[in-house]
């Protein structure tokens, strides 16, 4: 999201003979991106706006006049650019004053992901389970018109999770975050402000942060393709030879080496042999054929909260 900075209010001198009124200016949102569409509302206080015309201008050029116009839409220039919008105000032929708004815009983004784990060449992002952590960089474009853009060493960054300002990990430079939820399984925003030292330049994101339940992929570890990740194992899975493995991965978990992880056969326990507590080696014996159900589960240390459980039917 791309934002706008207040440059000032101008208050011009009434006419001759004509009551000086105080103008207010405003913009709504605030702080938009670069594009975005920009409602300014005059108001004159004291005076009754369904009595007095306005004449709104922009970059020099009037856009719009008349009476009951106490609001002007226009679309925010890009980045490193800026816009003038002068409202000027009468009654009866008469000047009551004027005011400015300078809009000059701004971007910051959020970048983020949780510190949970995932399988090699997974499409997507560790996202945060329930209480997990996540790191968010802000990466701010605070250009002037001239060209030249403020470097983060010298943008002020203001971080707040549900609109409490996070002291710790905000000030200059302060690009990145880390942040555990307040209540678990709940939504949370996550917002950073970047400022400019001289204060012109100002810009605003926020975005919404979902846990989410942790959960389990299984994939087959084949002696020839290594790792089979194209294909995960689901519902089922038929014995076609003497020996077969199977990798787990936590999805949504943080840190796999303070889980509690157990896998079953049958609903017995399994006995590793790998070292390995993700992986799983069965091997067939005998003659015959059946199946047999295959689990896998973990949980958090001390946080039983956080746990997952899968199975499937392993055929021979």
């Amino acid at each position: 999201m791309r934002f706008i900075v207040i440059i000032g209010l101008l208050l011009l001198p009434a006419s001759a003979g004509a009551a000086f009124q105080s103008v207010l200016l405003t913009a709504t949102p605030e702080h938009p991106q670069p594009g975005a569409s920009v409602v300014l509302t005059a108001t004159v206080l004291g005076e009754d706006s369904k009595a007095i015309d306005f004449v709104w201008e922009v970059d020099g050029q009037v856009v719009s006049q008349g009476s009951n116009m106490s609001s002007l839409s226009i679309a925010a220039p890009n980045a490193g650019d800026s816009s003038e919008v002068v409202v000027s105000i009468f009654k009866g032929g008469k000047s009551l004053g004027s005011a400015l708004r300078v809009i000059r815009p701004a971007f910051v983004a959020i970048e983020w992901e949780s510190l949970g784990s995932r399988p090699p060449f997974y499409i997507g992002r560790p996202l945060p389970s329930a209480r997990g952590t996540i790191t968010a960089v802000a990466v701010p474009i605070l250009q002037r018109e001239s060209g030249s853009v403020v470097s983060a060493a010298d943008t002020l960054f203001t971080w707040r999770v549900d609109g409490k300002v996070q002291s710790r990990a905000s000030g200059y430079g302060r690009t990145t975050i880390r942040v555990a939820p307040t209540f678990f399984n709940e939504p949370y925003l996550l917002s950073v402000s970047a400022e400019s030292r001289d204060g012109q330049l100002k810009a605003e994101r926020g975005t919404l942060i979902r846990q989410l339940d942790p959960s389990i992929v299984v994939y087959e570890v084949s002696p020839l393709a290594g790792l089979r990740d194209e294909r995960a194992v689901v519902g089922s899975y038929t014995f076609a030879h003497d020996e077969v493995s199977f990798k787990a991965y936590p999805l949504n978990a943080e840190d796999p080496a303070s889980l509690s992880v157990q896998w079953e056969l049958g609903g017995e326990t399994l006995v590793l042999e790998t070292g390995d507590p993700f992986l799983a080696v069965f091997r067939k014996t005998g003659a015959g054929s059946g199946s047999y159900e295959v689990g896998f589960s973990f949980s958090h240390v001390g946080d039983f909260l956080r746990r997952a459980s899968t199975s499937f039917l392993l055929t021979f």
